[in-house]
């Protein structure tokens, strides 16, 4: 849904640019505005979806990097990698592709945002500009773009991928800590034994 909401505005967009100033009609920018509307329809129809998927796919990937550390003599089995592999890459790809997706529409709406503040500076310098074109182009101008969020919790962006991949750099790190000291305590555990 997220992508076609991006191929939309990107039509969009190059339908925009091709289009002279003088050529650009009232209807074809009022149609920006239900574009807008049809995005937040489909943002507010996905986003609780989304948000559980991508819940449930984290924790997928943690519970993967647990076994990794936890459990790994078992995992060593060509078996157990091969299913290891195809649970950590489809989350990983469900997870990143969705919230690079949702994020590059925000940045689409500001692209075009910018054409039509172009066209708007145009019309201003044409002595023959519209008052009702005028009039339109600067209610687009006003309207805000949307942000993709996912149960109005979580927004997709470069920031949400940046701390998705922190949070579980954190949790490898603590995992692969857990298991030396672990490690370091059996160790330390056979060496009293030795010398009793």
């Amino acid at each position: 849904m997220y992508y076609k909401c991006k191929c939309l505005l990107v039509k969009y967009e190059n339908k925009l640019k091709r289009s002279k100033v003088s050529s650009v009609s009232v209807d074809f920018i009022r149609s920006f505005s239900d574009i807008l509307k049809a995005i937040d329809n489909v943002n507010e129809a996905v986003s609780v979806p989304v948000f559980l998927c991508s819940v449930i796919f984290i924790l997928i990937l943690i519970m993967d990097m647990c076994l990794i550390f936890l459990v790994s003599d078992e995992i060593k089995k060509p078996q157990y990698q091969a299913e290891m592999a195809l649970t950590i890459i489809f989350p990983l790809f469900s997870t990143l592709s969705t919230a690079i997706i949702a994020g590059e529409v925000p940045i689409k709406m500001q692209k075009i945002k910018l054409e039509f503040e172009r066209i708007y500076e145009n019309e201003l310098c044409n002595s023959f500009a519209d008052g009702k074109n005028l009039k339109i182009l600067k209610s687009v101008l006003r309207k805000k773009p949307l942000e993709m969020k996912a149960c109005h919790l979580v927004t997709f962006s470069r920031e949400y991928l940046l701390a998705l991949f922190g949070a579980l750099f954190t949790y490898g790190l603590l995992f692969i800590n857990i298991h030396n000291t672990e490690n370091q305590q059996a160790c330390g555990i056979n060496k009293t034994q030795s010398f009793d």
